[in-house]
């Protein structure tokens, strides 16, 4: 059932965006080597739009499970842990110390990055000290 609904998902988000694109022409592409002018579309902008949404959404679901699991609570989230805030606090910091330069959107996006999964690294490792 889970597999019907991710593949209905799949099939919607190709066809329908700023030009409809008829379910034919996007069978034809999945299924036959059939080339028309909604081909380019599908290939190049629609295709890994998906693909990267679907990956995403399981990443985002085993991380939720695990957090789940490991704190054997069934509504943890990474607020839980501080992990959040923290983020927020390198962010907040970053952009103060480094807003003159011009790359500064890309040194915050992985700055936040790196420092949750420190946080989150070393509260897994205090946790397992009891």
């Amino acid at each position: 059932m889970l597999c019907f609904v991710l593949a209905s998902a799949f099939l919607v988000a190709l066809a329908f965006g700023a030009a409809d694109i008829p379910f034919q022409d996007v069978k034809a592409f999945i299924f036959s080597r059939y080339q028309n002018e909604n081909t380019l579309i599908l290939k190049e902008l629609r295709l890994p739009r998906v693909l990267a949404s679907a990956l995403a959404g399981m990443a985002l679901a085993v991380s939720g499970a695990y957090m789940q699991g490991m704190t054997r609570n069934a509504l943890a989230s990474p607020s839980l842990f501080g992990i959040t805030a923290g983020a927020s606090a390198v962010l907040a910091l970053s952009l103060a110390l480094f807003s003159r330069d011009g790359s500064i959107w890309c040194f915050t996006g992985l700055s936040d990055w790196e420092h949750s999964i420190r946080a989150s690294c070393f509260l897994y490792k205090f946790a397992g000290q009891t």
